[in-house]
């Protein structure tokens, strides 16, 4: 179903953006973007545009710098065993390779080591430090994990040095590690705290080269790593974060990482044409399949591999696996809407559990809900009476802060504010759930559970969608969290043409109309929204320009992010979605409802808590939406109650009706008008059973009153007595139905009603939307 959002538009002064158009020589719309995130003088506009030569800071800012620095140093010049102890997303295998490189490249006896998520899970644990340690190891560095770690950290074995580089929400309580690196650590001073775990172990790159050589540059020569473990990651794209990306997609575009060269060979992307989408879309996933179906170390062993045939083996196993993993992903995403459905349908949070879940993939999975029903999601797989789960989240609902209150159900968490992870004894689930589901009752209200679109820019003409535009968006690139793909709109325009494309109808064209001028237009995975929309409908878009290029023709079309009207007739008659699954998707807006729907009928009268009355009735006030499950062909003609059902506040209406129900209701008439064929066949049993007491005829066949009405006005049987007797006709006198006023008056009454029910059927959709909304 089509979730409603809210619109929320930057709020801008037209004089400033004018202001800052001239002095930075940009466009309106590109000033109100910039403006909108924070750039309001030309100079800003330029560094962020073009980007700034000292886009680092300096890493002796970051608390605990030196003492890391001296520790490594010190057992690269005494020949120790050093271990890299990383996690296994991509944010952890990225700075493992990152980390590896550099200081295999300074001579360090260095390995790695990275948990296997389901055998041992996120981060440091004990046996694992033990096994490092027999193996001789003096120096363990975590990246991207460990900032929790206080018990392991204080039960490692003796002689055992661990040092901590980490990105995440730091407790309470630190490790007691002979340097913690974290900017977001309370006391650390570090001007930029938003750095990935990659961009953590590249800071400590820097500094160990600031230690050791004098050459400023050289600590850069794996940024192609770092970009792509910062896109993955999902961190805000500003700040250090945005120079580190901007030059690493450079440095992807041009790589002589063989491994990954092999990875974007299997990806079937474009290296010269590498950007953040397709990292996040096409080579993200397929180093994310290693850690979440077998051993995340196989992406470290692509990215560090300096052999052709190991790197194009690994990277076709990657590919293998990803494919694995997008199967069990489609079918836990099943599981869990069934789950789901069995539960009564969304909560303020889901929590679904499940015995045999992969826990490398519910983290997708809760992903792909929250997507769907703008909740905030839990999934918790259970292995041998434990549940390890992941949790994804809206963006006004803080997970990290909610799984700190409910910590007392729990035996393990940590994350973000928009996604974590966590271990709940499986006895403890129910408790869990209860808690955090009041905690968000408590937290959240229902304007927060509509997902937010934010407009950066109104255009005012489809004209200003030029190519002069495009190349402007393009400098503002890269995009990604923190510094989004700006989403433009335009208001009270036309839409003409809408038309469903793809082998299922999958998708959605149309074409923007203008005073004049007109734009084509596409929504992708949208098709069911072609049942809100009918040809030259007015409506507000919010998109982005792009550039289509099919058959070697260039245009520059919308990709539509949103469509809003003032006033929605949404027609289901014709689509395959059933009825009951398009009622499932309106009744969960959470707007009040009134379902209109014949008396008997006994599936709509389960739904719980909504209004559901017969035709000509109205709704109580405070309906927003209603819902016709079946034809309305007793009020089709009756302009005076559309009119009523407006006045009431009805701002969206839908048609659920199918050609299923037409055909029922003409059934129906059959049974309560009888035709010809049905009183002659009557007729006809009648003479077999005749003479014969009334109330035993009636007994016998459904509807007789009406058929023995009819056949005594056109002197067909007698009455006496109560005992039905057959009338002899006289030679060559034939029955006439038509004489019988009751059978006339039927007859019209049958064809009115032929006509109404076929009419609710042809009558099109825009037609409708006048009945409603004119």
């Amino acid at each position: 179903m089509w979730l409603e959002k809210k619109w929320i538009f930057n709020k801008v002064e037209e004089n400033a953006a004018l202001s800052l158009a001239g002095e930075a020589g940009v466009s309106k719309a590109l000033a109100k973007i910039l403006l909108g995130r924070g750039i309001d003088n030309a100079k800003a506009a330029h560094d962020f545009l073009y980007g700034v030569q000292q886009p680092f800071h300096r890493p002796e800012l970051m608390q605990g710098m030196p003492q890391a620095v001296d520790r490594i140093c010190r057992a690269i010049a005494e020949k120790e065993k050093i271990v890299i102890y990383g996690d296994y997303d991509v944010d952890g295998i990225t700075a493992s390779s990152l980390l590896y490189l550099f200081l295999r490249g300074q001579k360090a006896l260095v390995s790695y080591y990275i948990p296997e998520r389901q055998a041992e899970g996120y981060g440091l644990n004990a046996a694992a430090l033990r096994q490092i340690a027999q193996e001789g190891v003096s120096l363990v560095i975590t990246v991207d994990c460990g900032i929790s770690a206080v018990a392991e950290v204080a039960g490692a074995p003796a002689g055992l040095d661990i040092i901590i580089t980490d990105h995440h929400n730091p407790p309470e309580a630190l490790p007691q590690a002979v340097a913690v690196l974290n900017p977001k650590q309370k006391t650390c001073p570090y001007p930029y705290k938003e750095l990935a775990g990659v961009g953590v172990a590249l800071k400590l790159c820097q500094g160990l080269w600031a230690k050791m050589s004098d050459d400023e540059g050289m600590w850069l020569g794996h940024l192609d790593l770092v970009a792509l473990g910062t896109v993955a990651d999902i961190v805000p794209l500003t700040g250090e974060n945005r120079e580190i990306v901007r030059l690493g997609l450079k440095a992807i575009q041009e790589t002589k990482n063989i491994g990954l060269q092999q990875l974007i060979k299997n990806s079937r992307c474009q290296q010269d044409k590498i950007n953040t989408g397709m990292i996040g879309f096409a080579l993200a996933p397929r180093l994310n399949a290693a850690g979440r179906l077998a051993k995340a170390e196989t992406g470290v062993q692509l990215l560090t591999t300096e052999d052709e045939l190991i790197a194009e083996r690994l990277a076709g196993d990657l590919d293998a696996e990803n494919c694995q993993r997008q199967e069990i992903e489609k079918s836990i995403l099943l599981e869990a809407e069934e789950l789901l459905a069995a539960q009564g349908g969304v909560k303020p949070v889901i929590v679904l559990a499940k015995t045999g879940w992969h826990a490398g993939v519910i983290g997708i999975v809760a992903s792909r809900l929250v997507d769907k029903y703008h909740v905030p999601v839990v999934m918790i797989g259970i292995v041998d009476g434990q549940g390890k789960g992941s949790c994804r989240s809206i963006y006004c609902f803080d997970i990290y802060k909610a799984l700190c209150a409910v910590s007392g159900h729990l035996l393990q968490f940590g994350g973000h504010c928009q996604a974590a992870g966590l271990t709940v004894e499986a006895d403890k689930i129910e408790d869990f759930r209860a808690a955090l589901q009041e905690y968000a009752e408590k937290t959240l209200s229902p304007d927060d559970y509509m997902p937010v679109q934010t407009i950066d820019s109104c255009l005012e003409s489809v004209k200003e969608a030029d190519d002069k535009l495009l190349a402007e968006l393009e400098r503002l690139e890269p995009y990604g969290m923190g510094n989004p793909h700006p989403v433009l709109a335009m208001k009270g325009i036309s839409i003409t043409e809408p038309a469903t494309i793809g082998g299922e109808g999958q998708h959605l064209k149309f074409t923007v109309r203008e005073n004049g001028n007109s734009i084509s237009a596409i929504m992708w995975r949208k098709g069911d929204y072609s049942a809100a929309l009918y040809d030259n409908v007015k409506a507000d878009i919010a998109f982005v320009p792009e550039v289509n290029i099919w058959r070697n023709s260039k245009e520059i079309r919308l990709r539509i992010i949103d469509v809003q009207q003032e006033n929605i007739l949404t027609d289901f008659r014709f689509a395959g979605k059933s009825k009951n699954e398009a009622l499932s998707g309106i009744l969960q807006t959470g707007k009040k409802t009134v379902i209109y729907c014949n008396e008997d009928d006994e599936l709509v009268k389960m739904i719980d808590g909504q209004e559901i009355v017969q035709f000509r009735q109205l709704p109580a006030s405070g309906a927003r939406q209603a819902v016709f499950w079946q034809p309305p062909c007793q009020v089709i003609d009756d302009l005076g109650w559309w009119k009523e059902l407006r006045s009431r506040g009805v701002q969206k209406v839908y048609l659920l009706f199918k050609e299923s129900d037409i055909e029922a209701q003409l059934a129906e008439l059959e049974n309560k008008y009888p035709g010809p064929e049905k009183l002659r066949d009557f007729y006809r049993l009648l003479r077999q059973k005749t003479p014969a007491g009334k109330s035993e005829i009636l007994s016998c066949f459904t509807g007789g009153e009406i058929y023995l009405h009819i056949l005594a006005e056109i002197g067909a049987i007698t009455e006496n007595g109560g005992v039905i007797a057959i009338q002899e006709l006289k030679e060559g006198v034939k029955l006439d139905l038509c004489s019988s006023r009751l059978f006339r008056d039927m007859q019209e009454k049958q064809q009115k009603a032929r006509i109404t029910l076929t009419k609710c059927m042809e009558l099109e959709q825009r037609d409708f939307a006048k009945l409603l909304f004119a």
